[in-house]
């Protein structure tokens, strides 16, 4: 499909690789056009005045013309600062950008997902621990991408959560009654706060096994590269 040079897109780059000797391939996320890849010819030559703009956390507008799936970005402007993220967040911000590469697929306009990212970024910007909305994110791709959880009842039974019963989690079917908690049981009033978004009133170990195990099985279980940096520094 070729597009006009007048339609801008405000674009995320979620991954980039080098392409030959001035030039960068990138995988962007769009609002309206979702993931896709565009070709930045030139960029990297010393005489280009976008030299080392085209990075993660930078809010990039663009056009883009061509017929194949390899898109060429044209008209590109800088409408706003990048995201000043810092510390250990620029890893976690590098792991969403690696689920979103991993997990979209290309021109799947998810406009939910890219208004929770936007978000997410502000918050890996202005707060020291930002693991509560890290986490929310991950439950509402999940959501969107049509793998959402049963936050409001019994997988087996249909029935609803009681605040004082313990429940374990199963991968692709939710929530089940168990009359032998371990460590990694929810109290059903655990998974009635996750329910309302309240995820800080929950074990972060327990959202964390949640969102994991969910992810791993789109992931096929392969590692990320992200989550391996992280996890050398933790």
């Amino acid at each position: 499909m070729k597009l006009s040079r007048g339609i801008l897109q405000t674009v995320y780059v979620l991954h980039v690789r080098t392409y030959r000797e001035t030039s960068l391939i990138a995988d962007v996320y769009s609002r309206d056009r979702g993931r896709f890849s565009v070709i930045f010819k030139g960029i990297r030559s010393k005489r280009s005045r976008y030299s080392g703009m085209v990075q993660p956390f930078v809010p990039i507008s663009l056009s883009f013309l061509g017929k194949s799936d390899l898109k060429t970005a044209v008209n590109l402007e800088f409408p706003s600062k990048p995201f000043s993220i810092s510390g250990k967040n620029i890893i976690l911000g590098m792991y969403v950008n690696e689920l979103l590469y991993r997990l979209l697929e290309k021109y799947d306009p998810l406009e939910s997902v890219y208004d929770s990212y936007e978000s997410l970024l502000k918050k890996l910007e202005s707060l020291n621990n930002p693991i509560h909305s890290l986490r929310a994110f991950e439950l509402n791709l999940l959501k969107e991408l049509g793998y959402g959880i049963n936050f409001h009842t019994d997988s087996i039974s249909g029935d609803l959560f009681s605040p004082d019963d313990h429940y374990n989690f199963f991968v692709n079917e939710g929530f089940r009654k168990t009359f032998e908690p371990d460590e990694m049981s929810f109290w059903g009033y655990e998974v009635q706060a996750m329910a309302s978004g309240k995820l800080d009133e929950v074990g972060p170990k327990k959202v964390l096994f949640l969102t994991r195990q969910s992810l791993a099985s789109l992931l096929d279980n392969k590692p990320l590269i992200s989550r391996t940096i992280f996890s050398g520094l933790i």
